[in-house]
C-alpha cells in the first residue's frame, strides 16, 4: 500500500487526519473560526513586555492531557502545529498553503 500511494501521491489516513487537523488549527488562528479554542492555544504576551522564541515563531501552548486516554483537538493541533517550518505556517493564501502543507506531511509524517 505504501508503494501504491507514493505512486498515486496520495496521502494515508494519518496523514490525512493531520492534515486536517493543521487547517482547521490555521482557520482558528487566522480567522477567529473558535475565539475559546484560539484563547486555550495562542500564548499569553509577558507583563515586562519581553517576548519569547516561541512567541516570536508563532509557536502555540501545548495543553497538559487530563488523562493518557483522552488527548483532545487543542493538544494535537499545538503539537502539529508546532512541528510546521516557519515558511509553511507564514503562507498566508489558503492556496499557496495547502500544496505546501501537503507536501510536508508526505515527506515528515509516517504512513
Amino acid at each position: 500500500m505504501r508503494d501504491l500511494r507514493k505512486k498515486a501521491k496520495m496521502m494515508s489516513v494519518n496523514q490525512l487526519a493531520c492534515y486536517h487537523i493543521i487547517m482547521e488549527c490555521k482557520n482558528i488562528l487566522s480567522h477567529n473560526a473558535s475565539k475559546q479554542v484560539k484563547e486555550k492555544m495562542v500564548r499569553e504576551k509577558l507583563n515586562d513586555g519581553c517576548t519569547l522564541r516561541s512567541q516570536t515563531r508563532g509557536d502555540l501552548k501545548i495543553l497538559m492531557k487530563p488523562k493518557n486516554s483522552c488527548l483532545g483537538f487543542s493538544h494535537f493541533a499545538a503539537r502539529l502545529w508546532n512541528m510546521l517550518p516557519e515558511d509553511v505556517r507564514n503562507k498566508s493564501k489558503p492556496a499557496k498553503f495547502k500544496p505546501v502543507l501537503k507536501q510536508w506531511i508526505i515527506t515528515t509524517i509516517p504512513n
